[in-house]
């Protein structure tokens, strides 16, 4: 990599700025025979290069062949074999190998580690979001409060009555390197624990409380830099109560995150699909919206 030669302030000769190790990665884990989660690993990888991202990035996934036949710049593709997945049942498998991969690979030697699921999109580098003192970086989902179900499993009955946050989603996250072990831990520690209600999104209600907790700095990632733009007509229906103050469906915060605007600003896309056994109409759409924004 070429080195920038020290700037002169003042006719002196600076010293030249660092720059950040960061790694991106992903899971990809399908189930026999399927391919869904690994051809969105492929698109996610593909932005990430098309707008001029120069980070590693690694790609977990239990496919038996490469997902790039060529391979890619900085690209790292770890296959994932029965002896490195989590002894639980399948469903859960693929939201906890999130943390669990923590195992698999140094993460210690990077200043950032930014996870993005695999039905992310890059819009544009993000690297730049990735500055600060905090140690952990996180997204809230838009006009979605905290005691929703997809987030309030390991809430306490007080936080459920007294907290003003909207969730946190699981999807799209940074930690610092040199933390992230210890991050990943706490997650996963907490994930194995009975959540106090429900039984699904258990590894989304136990990083809300990694958040709430506070054991370490955290900040918000900046206004707009990610965004949700795939869910939010089935959102505004179930926030009926949240909107009714508002002058037009329009003006609710979630149908912002589909606006052009929105998408000529924001750094990631998070699609969140395929999901259910909608699968295939749904992927077709994600998919379609991806190859759109990526070849144009």
């Amino acid at each position: 990599m070429k080195v920038p030669r020290p700037a002169l302030v003042g006719g002196e000769r600076q010293p030249a700025l660092t720059p950040i190790r960061t790694l991106i990665y992903t899971v990809a884990y399908d189930e026999r025979g399927k391919n869904a989660q690994a051809l969105m690993a492929r698109i996610l990888t593909a932005s990430l290069h098309r707008c001029g991202y120069s980070g590693d990035i690694a790609v977990f996934h239990n496919q038996r062949h490469a997902l790039f036949e060529h391979g890619r710049r900085g690209l790292t593709e770890i296959r994932l074999s029965a002896h490195d997945l989590p002894r639980e049942q399948w469903r859960r498998t693929p939201h906890r190998l999130k943390f669990t991969v923590r195992h698999l690979l140094d993460f210690s030697s990077y200043d950032w580690v930014l996870f993005l699921d695999a039905d992310c999109l890059a819009l544009r580098d993000p690297t730049p979001l990735l500055k600060g003192k905090e140690t952990i970086l996180f997204q809230t989902e838009p006009a979605m409060p905290i005691q929703w179900q997809q987030f309030n499993g390991y809430l306490t009955q007080r936080e459920m009555r007294s907290l003003k946050i909207d969730g946190v989603n699981s999807g799209t996250l940074a930690v610092s390197g040199s933390c992230f072990g210890a991050v990943m831990e706490a997650w996963d520690r907490i994930d194995q624990t009975m959540p106090a209600r429900g039984d699904t999104h258990h590894e989304q209600g136990a990083w809300n409380r990694v958040i709430v907790d506070g054991r370490w700095p955290t900040r918000n990632f900046p206004d707009g830099s990610i965004i949700f733009p795939y869910f939010p007509l089935a959102l505004v229906q179930k926030s009926n109560q949240r909107r009714r103050n508002l002058k037009s469906e329009t003006d609710h915060p979630v149908l912002q995150h589909a606006s052009p605007e929105a998408l000529a600003n924001a750094s990631i896309a998070h699609l969140l699909g395929p999901r259910r056994r909608i699968a295939d109409t749904h992927f077709s759409l994600a998919c379609s919206f991806r190859l759109r924004t990526w070849v144009s």
